[in-house]
C-alpha cells in the first residue's frame, strides 16, 4: 500500500523511528510509489538493527541526515504565494512552493525523486481558455456539439498535456491545491520540475556517477 504521509509508515506503538517522523511532513508535500516505501521501510528496520546492535550513534546520525535531506528535498516547506487575476481584481493564494515523489532507485538505501513545483494560474486559466475556443471552432466546422462536461474535460485534458501538469503521480498522493477565492474554489496545479536521486554515501554503497546539488557528501546527498 502507498502513502503520501512519512509518519503513517513510521509510527508503530513503540514510535521507533519518531525523530524520522519529526520532519514535519504532516502537510503531504512528500509521496512514495510502492517501491519507494518498501525502501523507506528497509531504511527504518536498517536503524531499528543497528539500535539492537548498540550503535546508537550511527542510527541517530542516519535519522538526522534523511531528516535533514528530506526537508530540502521541499525547500523545508516553504510556500509560494500566487496572485490570480480575474476582471482585473487580483487576490493572493499561498501553496506549497514544491511537492516530490519518491521511489527506489535499485540502490543501497538510495531513492529516485521528482519535484513538482506550482503552475501559475492565471497560465493555466489562459491556455483553458484558448483550448475551450478551440474546441468551439472544431464543433462549429463539424456541426457537432459536446456536453458542456465533455467540453470542459477536454479543454483541461488540453491545457494539463500542454503545461506538463501532474495530478496524481502515485497512487494515492494527489498534487492540487484547493483555495477559495474570487468567490469560488480555485485548483492550484504542479508540474514536475527536478528529476534526480537521494543517494546513500554510508557503508556498503557504491560508487556514485551523478553532480551533487546538495551540500555533502554526507551519508546521504541529494544528486541530479
Amino acid at each position: 500500500m502507498e502513502t503520501e504521509i512519512i509518519e503513517k509508515m513510521l509510527f508503530n506503538p513503540e514510535q521507533l523511528y519518531s525523530r524520522i517522523g519529526n520532519c514535519e511532513l504532516s502537510g503531504h508535500n512528500i509521496g512514495l510509489t510502492v517501491d519507494g516505501a518498501k525502501r523507506f521501510s528497509s531504511i527504518a528496520g536498517y536503524i531499528l538493527a543497528l539500535r539492537h546492535m548498540g550503535k546508537e550513534d550511527v542510527a541517530e546520525s542516519m535519522e538526522k541526515d534523511l531528516n535533514s535531506n528530506l526537508l530540502h528535498l521541499i525547500r523545508n516547506g516553504r510556500t509560494v504565494d500566487l496572485e490570480v487575476v480575474k476582471d482585473n481584481v487580483v487576490q493572493s493564494v499561498t501553496v506549497p512552493m514544491t511537492k516530490a515523489v519518491l521511489y527506489d532507485d535499485g540502490c543501497l538505501h538510495s531513492f529516485g525523486f521528482t519535484s513538482y513545483y506550482a503552475v501559475d494560474p492565471n497560465t493555466y486559466t489562459e491556455t483553458f481558455e484558448f483550448y475551450s475556443r478551440e474546441i468551439d471552432e472544431e464543433g462549429s466546422k463539424t456541426k457537432h456539439s459536446e456536453s458542456q462536461n465533455s467540453h470542459l474535460e477536454e479543454a483541461h485534458r488540453r491545457t494539463a498535456a500542454k503545461l506538463e501538469i501532474c495530478e496524481r503521480p502515485c497512487a494515492g498522493f494527489v498534487l492540487n491545491e484547493y483555495r477559495y477565492i474570487h468567490n469560488k474554489t480555485t485548483t492550484i496545479y504542479y508540474r514536475a520540475g527536478l528529476f534526480g536521486g537521494l543517494i546513500f554515501h554510508g557503508p556498503g554503497s557504491g560508487e556514485t556517477f551523478s553532480v551533487l546539488v546538495s551540500d555533502g557528501p554526507r551519508l546521504w546527498s541529494i544528486h541530479t
